[in-house]
């Protein structure tokens, strides 16, 4: 996902991550490249949908983004799992501690993920034109 990608991709998600409650999951299966706007907009995603009570799903998270989000630690933003139909039913069936998440790489818990929103330090939107 390139700049160009990245940011068109936004525009088309916007609405849906404004709506009341998003669920989505993302797909990552056919990415194979992440560039950093690609990282500032999936954080713009994540946070545009955890305002309006919703969450953000990754499936498919192929070996090379794996390691981009554990460097950038994006990954810590996002439940993981292997396949989109598992990480749709997790909305449905939301059980604490449920062992059917997957974090490559280790990534913390998504328990974690609203205090690490907080930190905006750790990823720079400030070249990020919507």
């Amino acid at each position: 996902m390139n700049s160009s990608e990245a940011r068109a991709f936004h525009k088309g998600i916007s609405a849906v991550l404004s709506s009341d409650r998003p669920q989505i999951v993302f797909d990552m299966s056919k990415t194979k490249h992440v560039d950093s706007v690609g990282i500032s907009v999936l954080v713009r995603c994540i946070r545009q949908a955890m305002r309006h009570d919703g969450d953000i799903r990754m499936s498919g998270v192929l070996p090379q983004i794996a390691v981009i989000f554990e460097l950038t630690r994006i990954g810590r933003l996002f439940e993981m799992y292997e396949s989109s139909t598992a990480a749709a039913k997790s909305f449905s069936s939301f059980l604490p501690n449920a062992p059917s998440t997957f974090h490559p790489h280790q990534a913390q818990p998504a328990v974690t993920r609203a205090g690490y929103l907080a930190d905006e330090g750790d990823v720079d939107e400030a070249n990020f034109a919507a």
